[in-house]
Order: C-alpha cells, then structure tokens, then sequence
C-alpha cells in the first residue's frame, strides 16, 4: 500500500508501507470500482458492481482534453430527456472535429449535495458534438467557466476514489474540504503513475492520509 500521511496544508509526505487488505472497504476489480460488503449468514464478502452503485455520476461534469491534455473549447447544450451537465451535449467550438478528443477532465460537480462518496469512473459515455463517445477520465482540473461547480469548499462529501486512468490533480482542486477524510487510489505498482499537485487537498484538516491500495506510484505533479 502506498500512503500519503498529511504533514500539513502545504505539503504532504510519502511514505510506502505494506498492509493486509482489509475486507470492507474499496477494491478494483475488472477494471472497475466494486464495493465490498460482508455477508450476514456466511464468512465471506459479496462484491457489489458500481456501474448501477455510483450515485456520485450523475452529478459529475467533464470536459474533455486532446492528447496533449489540453481543454478543448466548447459549449454545453441541454438535450431533451436528460437533466444537468452529465447528460448534456458538448459542442465543440469552431467546428472541430470529435476525433481530437482524447480524454476527459473532471471539472466539478453540479447539486450533489446529498452525496457523501465522490467516485470518479475510469470512463463515461459523453454526448460531444451529438454523438456518443467513450472516453477515459485521465485529469481533476479546474476550469475558471465552471468556478460555481468547484468541490473546493465542499462540505458534504466524505470519501474521493480516484481511477487507475487518472494521472494528475491539479492543485486546489480538493482544497478546504471540510468533512473529507479519505482519499483512495486504483491501480498497481504497472500503472502510470498519479501526479498529485502539492496544494490539491490544502485546508482539508480532517484528511488524514491518501492511500493507494494496489501500490500505484503517488508523485507531486511539477
């Protein structure tokens, strides 16, 4: 397990340490998400999918990135049937083409006040250029166009699990959080490494460690 114990607001520590895999919890498996719940009546543990079990989705906007990570500009467009951002359409500005898309950011969220677990998915069908396409969560950023949907200042969410496909969070992005206690990591010492800028969860004084499970690499983003 790789952990991150907080020194304080302004900078956090490494430190590797190896543990037994606890049987509640978050896991990883089949390159998703799964949740981990014992049984009543049995010694053993019922993995729960989390495709249908992420409340926290609906409520999660993204914009989406080229190759080189890079906001592609654009505009959302309300579409019939579906409520908010995570249902909206992007348009692409100047008529670019959907296929320099390459990722997605995620930007914020938008009412998810009754939501205490914010789970980020390795992927999301977004609807760009009115059409659907797939695409993998690599970055948290902020964007100064959706400032109101900031989880800076966040006094709900308890929990934040990150994919194995996110590689950077950008600094300020988690700041002054104040119920969040824990931040948890997918993925194995094989994956890319997570970047983690130095002020992310700045002012987070309840956050007492970030841990990555699988033993994936946690580095400070430049």
């Amino acid at each position: 397990m790789t952990k991150i114990k907080k020194i304080s607001d302004k900078a956090l520590k490494i430190i590797v340490t190896v543990a037994v895999a606890c049987a509640l919890g978050v896991a990883v498996a089949g390159g998703a998400y799964a949740i981990w719940a014992p049984k009543t009546d049995a010694a053993m543990n019922i993995e729960i999918g989390v495709d249908n079990e992420n409340p926290s989705l609906k409520y999660q906007i993204f914009l989406p990135l080229d190759s080189s990570g890079a906001v592609i500009d654009g505009t959302f467009s309300l579409v019939e049937g579906k409520k908010g951002y995570a249902g909206a359409n992007y348009v692409l500005a100047g008529g670019l083409d959907v296929a320099l898309v390459a990722s997605l950011a995620l930007v914020g969220w938008e009412n998810g006040v009754t939501v205490t677990q914010l789970m980020v998915p390795e992927t999301f069908k977004y609807t760009i250029n009115g059409g659907e396409k797939t695409l993998p969560v690599t970055a948290i950023i902020a964007d100064a166009r959706y400032r109101e949907f900031y989880f800076r200042n966040n006094r709900t969410i308890t929990a934040i699990n990150l994919p194995k496909t996110v590689t950077m969070v950008a600094d300020g992005v988690f700041s002054f959080m104040s119920e969040l206690r824990e931040v948890n990591i997918a993925g194995a010492t094989t994956d890319v490494p997570i970047h983690i800028a130095k002020n992310a969860f700045v002012g987070c004084d309840k956050l007492e460690s970030i841990t990555a499970p699988g033993g994936r690499e946690i580095a400070e983003a430049n």
